[in-house]
């Protein structure tokens, strides 16, 4: 995905109601087509492709560390 257009970062900032000034929007906009494109590779991975995770027994107790 190519870099997000700041027109498309306007719409987006309207509806999630941000206030975001133009020189935050020109910084934003290349920082949200690398999130959507991270997105994009997750979204090609074949989860049928990996092993099932082991699930973790309910009521077992979990020793703690204090650190």
């Amino acid at each position: 995905m190519a870099a997000t257009d700041p027109e498309m970062l306007r719409a987006l900032a309207r509806l999630a109601r941000l206030a975001l000034t133009g020189e935050e929007i020109e910084r934003l906009a290349p920082e949200l087509g690398q999130i959507l494109s991270a997105f994009e590779v997750l979204g090609r991975h074949q989860p049928s492709a990996t092993d099932p995770a082991e699930p973790v027994p309910l009521g077992r107790k979990v020793a703690r560390t204090r650190g």
